[in-house]
C-alpha cells in the first residue's frame, strides 16, 4: 500500500477512534469495524484478530475475513508458536516478507507470502493480536507499519472495553437464568405444599421445565400402576402424537428403560452415537433421562430431548436431576390421592347402589339424574371442574336417604308432616357424609342444598337465588324432571309434555330459568325416557 500523509493519518486516527467510541457498538460489531477498516486501509485480503487466553495459554481466532470457514473457525494456536503466538509472547510487532523463509511461520493457509503481525496491548499488557496476511509479497517500505501499530493501540482498548461489556451482559444472562431455575425450584417446591390432579400436575411440571431448559421434547413416563415392569407416556410436549401413544418402554430398555431400571440419571450428549437410544422425535440429538425417585422408589422418568449435540450440560443436568427429585414427590402425591379418591368414591357409590336397592322403582335414579345434569351444565357451557362437581353430585345427591326408615322412604301414600320433615334431612344428611372428604368438598355443598328453591322458599337454608350453588340449581332441575316421569308407588309418572309444562310453569319460582332454558334446549334436542321409579317425595321432588 502506499504510505499516508502525516495529515492523512491524523485523520483517519480521529476517524476511527470517533466509530470505535459508538456505544451502540457490541463485540461483534465492532470486530467487524476492525477488520474492514484493516482490509479498507491497508489493501489487503487477509486479516484477524486473536485474543490471548491465559487460562489455556492459548491464541484464538475471535473473528477474521477471508480465510475459509474451515481454517477461521474455532483456530487456536499456543502463545509463542507461530508468527502470531511470537508477537503475543514477545510483545513486539513481526513483519515478515516471505514466511517460507520464517523459521517461526506455521504453515496454514495455501498461497501466503507475507504476514505481518502487530500486539494489541491494554496497560503494558499483551491482550491479543491483529494479524495481515498477503497473497502478494510486500515490501516493508511500501507498508505503513507506523499507522498499524497506532491502529492496533485503539482497537486494544475499544476491544478491552466490549469485552468487560460482554462479561457483564453474560453475567447478567447467566444470574437471571438461574434466578429463573430458582424461581421454577421454588414453584416445584410449592406443588409439594399442594396435591393436584395427576394430569394437571403433569402439565404444570413440563411447563416449568421448559421455561428452565428450552428442551425440544419432553415427557414424563410412569409404571403403570401393579405392573413395574415397563412404562407409558403420561404427559408430553413435542413428540408427534403417533409416536408415543402406544409408546411402551421396559425395563432397562433404551436410555429411559436403562434409567428406570437403575434409578441413575443419564446426560446423553449426541444420542446418535448410543446403541440404546429410542428414536422419538426427528432431530433429536442431546438428551436428559432423570428417574423420578420418591420414597426409594422409582415412579418413571422424567426426559428431555435437545437438537444439538451438547445442547445440554453438566449445570443444566444437575438442576434436571433436582427438577425431577422434587416433580417425583409431587407425583407420588397425586397418585396417592387419585387412590384414595378412587377407594372412597367407589365406597360411597357401593353405598348410593344400596340405597337404590332398597326399592325398585329409585334403581337407576342416580345415574339419570347426572346424565341429564350433565347434558345441562354442558349446554350452559360449565368448565371441566363444574361438570366434574355436577358428575359427583348427581350420583350421590340422595346418599343421605341413608338414613332414613325403609317405612318413610318405601311408604306407599303421601307422608305426614313428620315424616315430610325427616325426608327433608337428607341433604344435611348427606353433606355430613361427604363433608368430611375434602376432595367431595363443593359436591357435598350441591347435595346440601340441590332442594333449595329459587325463590327462597326451599330447604334445608332457605337460600335465594344466585346464593344457591349453580350444581345444585342444575341437580334440583334433573332430579325433578326424573321424579315426575317415573312412577311412584303412590302415583303414575306423569306425561312428558305435562312434566315440560311443570318445570316451565316454576321456573323463576321453584328453578332457575337459565337453568330450566337450558334444559329444555336439552330435551328440545334429545329423547329422555322416563325411568321406572325415583325418590319417595312429592311436587316434583327427589
Amino acid at each position: 500500500m502506499k504510505k499516508l500523509s502525516l495529515d492523512s493519518k491524523l485523520a483517519v486516527v480521529t476517524e476511527t477512534a470517533t466509530a470505535l467510541m459508538k456505544e451502540e457498538l457490541d463485540l461483534s460489531g465492532l470486530l467487524e469495524l476492525i477488520l474492514d477498516r484493516v482490509k479498507n486501509l491497508f489493501d489487503v485480503e487477509r486479516c484477524a484478530v486473536l485474543l490471548c487466553e491465559d487460562r489455556t495459554g492459548t491464541l484464538n481466532m475471535l473473528k477474521a475475513v477471508g480465510y475459509s470457514d474451515d481454517v477461521s473457525r474455532g483456530f487456536s494456536i499456543r502463545i509463542g508458536e507461530g508468527i502470531s503466538g511470537w508477537v503475543a509472547s514477545s510483545g513486539m510487532p513481526a513483519f515478515v516478507e516471505d514466511v517460507s523463509t520464517d523459521a517461526r511461520y506455521v504453515p496454514g493457509v495455501d498461497g501466503a507470502v507475507s504476514e505481518v503481525a502487530v500486539p494489541l496491548k491494554r496497560n503494558n499488557t499483551v491482550v491479543g493480536v491483529l494479524d495481515i496476511e498477503t497473497r502478494e509479497k510486500v515490501s516493508r517500505e511500501d507498508f505503513d507499519m507506523e499507522l498499524l501499530t497506532v491502529f492496533a493501540s485503539q482497537c486494544a482498548n475499544a476491544l478491552h472495553n466490549a469485552s468487560l461489556m460482554r462479561t457483564v451482559q453474560q453475567k447478567s444472562e447467566q444470574l437471571e437464568a438461574r434466578v429463573r431455575e430458582l424461581q421454577v425450584l421454588n414453584h416445584v417446591g410449592k406443588l409439594l405444599g399442594r396435591i393436584l390432579p395427576l394430569k394437571q400436575l403433569l402439565s404444570e411440571i413440563l411447563r416449568m421445565a421448559n421455561e428452565v431448559f428450552s428442551f425440544k421434547a419432553c415427557a414424563v413416563l410412569l409404571a403403570e400402576p401393579g405392573d413395574p415392569s415397563s412404562m407409558t407416556v403420561k404427559a408430553a410436549v413435542g413428540y408427534p402424537d403417533d409416536a408415543i401413544s402406544t409408546l411402551t418402554i421396559k425395563r432397562g430398555e433404551g436410555i429411559t428403560g436403562e434409567v428406570y431400571r437403575t434409578g441413575i440419571p443419564r446426560l446423553v450428549e449426541d444420542i446418535t452415537l448410543d446403541p440404546a437410544y429410542i428414536p422419538g422425535i426427528i432431530g433429536g440429538r442431546c438428551e436428559m433421562a432423570c428417574p423420578l425417585v420418591a420414597r426409594g422408589k422409582v415412579l418413571g422418568v422424567l426426559d428431555a430431548e435437545g437438537e444439538k449435540p451438547g445442547c445440554f450440560d453438566e449445570q443444566k443436568f444437575v438442576l434436571f436431576s433436582t427438577f425431577a427429585s422434587q416433580a417425583a414427590v409431587a407425583i407420588r402425591n397425586a397418585q396417592m390421592l387419585e387412590r384414595t379418591q378412587s377407594t372412597y368414591y367407589q365406597t360411597i357409590t357401593s353405598l348410593a347402589n344400596a340405597l337404590e336397592a332398597r326399592d325398585s322403582y329409585t334403581r337407576g335414579h342416580s345415574e339419570r339424574v347426572t346424565a341429564l345434569a350433565m347434558r345441562i351444565g354442558a349446554n350452559m357451557g360449565l368448565g371441566r371442574r363444574d361438570m366434574g362437581v355436577i358428575r359427583e353430585s348427581g350420583l350421590l345427591h340422595d346418599i343421605g336417604k341413608i338414613g332414613i326408615p325403609d317405612g318413610v322412604l318405601n311408604k306407599p301414600s303421601s307422608l305426614s308432616t313428620s315424616e315430610r320433615e325427616e325426608i327433608e334431612h337428607h341433604p344435611m344428611f348427606g353433606n355430613n357424609i361427604l363433608g368430611q372428604l375434602k376432595f367431595l368438598h363443593q359436591a357435598s355443598k350441591a347435595i346440601l342444598h340441590h332442594h333449595e328453591r329459587f325463590d327462597g322458599q326451599g330447604y334445608p337454608a332457605g337460600l335465594l337465588g344466585q346464593e344457591i350453588p349453580l350444581v345444585a340449581r342444575i341437580i334440583a332441575v334433573a332430579d325433578a324432571w326424573d321424579a315426575m316421569t317415573s312412577t311412584r308407588p303412590y302415583r303414575n309418572a306423569l306425561e312428558r309434555q305435562s312434566a315440560l309444562d311443570e318445570i316451565s310453569q316454576h321456573s323463576g319460582a321453584q328453578f332457575d330459568p337459565a337453568v330450566v332454558k337450558a334444559f329444555l334446549d336439552v330435551v328440545g334436542a334429545e329423547s329422555l325416557p322416563p325411568g321406572p321409579g325415583a325418590d319417595h317425595d312429592e311436587g316434583g321432588e327427589g
